[in-house]
């Protein structure tokens, strides 16, 4: 799971920042025909990453090749064309709605893709049903909030975390509603997720600017707990 959320993690990058849109397209098509011929043919560091992602990939089908069907693939095209919407908007220059933006952006979290990938490993509690039950979480743009409700950014925030905790009551009803039909290590990987996902984000990125989560792991891994 660590591989493929770093793997991820750069091709996002790679999309929001280093290339137009053509270059994307065609290196995505590469990626979804596996085409190690035509990946010859990409610039040096696409080539890595071309290599590095479609291994990945291949690993988790052979993992999972029991079930039938080539779940990494069918969740990846699903982000692949949220990014492409987002890259639209960027090259348009255009701030979607509320609506909008969460539309793509519970996509292109990678929730889904990543929740697959965490069931590598757990043998047969992963049934064909596990992979087809999905369920988001709910992710959010002050930034659109903002410009559609002409709302101020503390207002923003305050809106979109009442969003935040309706969405933590539905998985949790979700969660308990489900465990007698999953495996309870099954859904709490969801929860888990989900979990790390929200505190990434949370009034400060994070994700991005990864120092800031340092207390956080370090009373989690490092620090003594008093009893």
């Amino acid at each position: 799971m660590t591989k493929v959320m770093a793997l991820l993690s750069i091709t996002d990058d790679i999309y929001d920042v280093y290339e137009t849109s053509a270059e994307l397209q065609s290196f995505i098509d590469m990626i979804m025909r596996r085409d190690e011929e035509a990946a010859q043919q990409l610039k040096e560091y696409w080539k890595v990453h071309f290599h590095n992602l479609t291994k990945a990939l291949q690993d988790f089908d052979n993992e999972i090749s029991s079930h039938g069907k080539s779940y990494p693939i069918k969740y990846l095209k699903v982000v692949v064309r949220a990014w492409n919407e987002e890259v639209k908007w960027r090259d348009d220059g255009y701030i979607p709605t509320l609506r909008e933006n969460l539309e793509v952006s519970t996509v292109t979290n990678c929730y889904n893709l990543l929740t697959c990938a965490s069931f590598i490993g757990m043998g047969t509690v992963v049934m064909k049903e596990v992979f087809d039950w999905k369920r988001n979480h709910v992710a959010s743009t002050v930034q659109c909030y903002m410009k559609e409700h002409s709302a101020t950014l503390d207002h923003a925030c305050e809106e979109l975390l009442k969003m935040v905790e309706h969405a933590w009551k539905s998985l949790n009803h979700e969660f308990l509603n489900l465990s007698g039909t999953f495996s309870r290590d099954i859904l709490i990987k969801v929860i888990n997720l989900a979990r790390v996902i929200e505190t990434s984000p949370n009034v400060q990125d994070k994700y991005t600017h990864s120092a800031l989560i340092k207390d956080h792991i370090s009373i989690l891994l490092v620090e003594l707990v008093s009893i």
